[in-house]
């Protein structure tokens, strides 16, 4: 087992192993998905200040409307308003739309 994954790895189609947090502890937490939409060749700049902060966990380059959207975590509903006051004050974010994740229906 240890051979065929150090060659898995070796190989590159294991690029890292992960933590997955509990129920317990992931029902503490509170998640919203921020859709961002950016000013004119000021993606990179506001992806770079969005990998800064902690809080955000994911970020995707997105095609549409908007063109980037951060997935976010904090401990209430206080902490992710003023996470996303942060992000709409960000050089080069023109507007966002947010979306609170009520439940986990599925995660693989």
């Amino acid at each position: 087992v240890y051979a065929r994954l150090a060659r898995l790895e070796a190989e590159k189609i294991i690029a890292g192993y992960t933590l997955r947090m509990g129920q317990a502890f992931s029902r503490t937490r509170m998640r919203a998905h921020v859709m961002i939409k950016c000013l004119p060749r000021f993606n990179l700049e506001v992806e770079t200040e969005l990998a800064r902060l902690s809080e955000v966990s994911a970020i995707y380059a997105i095609s549409g409307e908007y063109d980037i959207i951060a997935l976010l975590e904090a401990a209430n509903g206080e902490e992710v308003n003023d996470l996303i006051d942060r992000i709409g004050l960000l050089e080069g974010v023109e507007r966002t739309t947010t979306s609170v994740l009520l439940a986990t229906k599925l995660e693989r």
